[in-house]
């Protein structure tokens, strides 16, 4: 919901030396003020403009000798037009649009400044002439938030760090992470989703990354780390700037959900301070959720984004190769239900088929009873006239006349793969038999995962939805259950991992072993039925 606009991860800027402020033309010190402090600022006039309200908040973001003008740093703010409503230092500008502000590079930066506010808030980064160096053209930053129904406020420091970039990807995951939390929380409801949220193994707690609730009044609903907390009031939270968070959050939330910078406990880390941007929505007019990424140090988060972008690429390897040898068998049915599973060309049809990629085993073609009468590769020739009738798939092409994609079988050729069949229908309607091409799951997703780029230190895997395992860098793990270990059943992630991916679609978990823990996200692949869960696991 955020992509398209250049918000800059903190966690970045911490980093950069920065100088200057937003004024096109008042003369500037070099800044001592970090994008740490600038964000502080912005969020302190946020609260005073939900405090006393709009006008009362312009009167002092608009006076120079006021709280709102910090050294180099001021309040700006904009309406959603482009008219100006605060600029200390231009007081002639207050009531014009600056919609039509080009920075060096022609962008309109003050649309885009107000288009990151109205949608949450966030960086944006832009060319524009300094006047502490002689008017050179330098990067600068801004932070921007809602100030309220329709208008934007922010503040803005030059940036020395030319190799700076925006990068939305991250705060984009988080404010789509708390979307999808709260579409969970309005189908299952508050009761059921306050329990889920609190639950540590559940599917909003991932390491550091984790939902929390709170209502309306600041009574914690759901703090899964500190279920202590539960029922008192977080209003009067403050973080080491004195920013009074809670309330904070909760005028975002009102305002259609937005981002925050403070500090707060890591569970990660063991309840160490540290500093945190998290996203807040409502879910109904009751209560509000959040999330956070911690950004000091390595993140669950940031690994997770990574993880996702190459569980992306495997997912849609992996669908457009089982779509494409699916097409080459529907084509395969369909010439033998014109001419006949008799005929020659059939047989010909069963060589193209099975050349079409390295995943294909063999292909065979059956009569309406069930029996193998005819095979390619021709070594294989000696399967001719097998009863394969029995196997699940086969009755489905038989009795149902519907394609299919079987789980794991062992063939009568001696080798495990999944068929895809499909039924031979004469032209009055009856079944003539099948067509069915064994493809080893092995070759495809391998494929599949090294198209993806998936290496070092991730790894993918591939399961059926009653835990066989399809596909696993080590062969032996193939056709084994997932974590079939005995000794696997002490650790009561493995159990909950197990319940979560057998029935859920998509996700994400920590797994805590025996000295070691395994970041898993999956995403489910489906082919007449037959569903593939695809994972890429980290190890750490």
């Amino acid at each position: 919901m955020q992509k398209g606009f250049y918000i800059v991860g903190l966690c970045l800027l911490l980093l950069i030396s920065v100088t200057g402020c937003l004024s096109d033309s008042e003369p500037e010190l070099v800044s001592d003020n970090s994008p740490k402090e600038m964000v502080a600022f912005v969020q302190t006039a946020f609260e005073y403009a939900d405090m006393h309200g709009k006008e009362a908040a312009l009167l002092a973001f608009n006076d120079p000798g006021g709280p709102f003008v910090k050294g180099d740093l001021y309040i700006f703010a904009y309406e959603e037009d482009g008219t100006t409503l605060s600029l200390p230092f231009e007081p002639d500008q207050i009531g014009t649009s600056r919609s039509d502000l080009q920075d060096a590079e022609g962008r309109y930066f003050i649309r885009e400044i107000i288009e990151t506010g109205l949608v949450g808030g966030g960086f944006v980064s832009y060319l524009y002439a300094n006047p502490t160096h002689g008017f050179a053209v330098e990067p600068k930053i801004s932070y921007v938030m809602k100030g309220g129904d329709g208008w934007v406020l922010g503040s803005g420091l030059y940036s020395a760090d030319d190799t700076m970039m925006p990068d939305p990807e991250v705060t984009a995951s988080l404010a789509d992470f708390v979307g999808d939390a709260a579409l969970y929380a309005e189908r299952v409801g508050k009761e059921e989703a306050l329990a889920t949220f609190n639950d540590l193994k559940g599917p909003y707690v991932r390491g550091d990354l984790y939902i929390y609730a709170l209502d309306m009044d600041g009574i914690a609903l759901a703090l899964p780390y500190q279920p202590e907390l539960l029922g008192t009031s977080m209003l009067d939270l403050t973080d080491h700037h004195g920013l009074n968070v809670t309330r904070i959050e909760i005028a975002l939330s009102r305002l259609g959900g937005g981002f925050i910078y403070y500090h707060y406990p890591n569970p990660g880390r063991g309840m160490q301070l540290e500093p945190k941007v998290s996203y807040v929505r409502m879910v109904d007019d009751t209560y509000w959720i959040g999330a956070g990424i911690y950004y000091m140090g390595e993140g669950t988060f940031s690994d997770e984004i990574v993880m996702q972008a190459l569980l992306s690429r495997y997912h849609e390897e992996t669908e457009a190769k089982l779509n494409y040898l699916d097409n080459e068998v529907l084509l395969a049915g369909a010439h033998a239900s014109a001419v006949g599973l008799d005929d020659s060309s059939t047989h010909e049809v069963l060589a193209y088929v099975a050349g079409t990629s390295e995943a294909v085993y063999d292909v065979v073609s059956l009569d309406s009873e069930g029996r193998i009468i005819d095979v390619y590769p021709e070594a294989y020739a000696s399967a001719i006239g097998a009863d394969i009738s029995a196997q699940p798939h086969i009755r489905v092409i038989l009795d149902e006349k519907k394609p299919v994609l079987s789980h794991l079988l062992h063939t009568v050729e001696g080798q495990d793969g999944v068929s895809i069949a499909y039924p031979v229908v004469t032209a009055d309607g009856r079944i003539a038999g099948g067509i069915s091409a064994i493809i080893l799951p092995s070759v495809l997703l391998g494929g599949a995962a090294e198209k993806a780029e998936i290496g070092s230190p991730h790894s993918a895997r591939a399961i059926q939805v009653d835990g066989t395992v399809l596909y696993a860098e080590d062969p032996k793990e193939i056709g084994a259950m997932i974590f079939p270990d005995p000794g696997y059943e002490i650790f009561p992630d493995v159990g909950h991992f197990r319940s979560r991916i057998l029935t859920e679609p998509k996700g994400a978990a920590i797994i805590g072993l025996s000295g070691v823990k395994k970041h898993v996200v999956w995403d489910t692949v489906s082919l007449h039925g037959t569903d593939w869960r695809l994972l890429v696991v980290k190890e750490f």
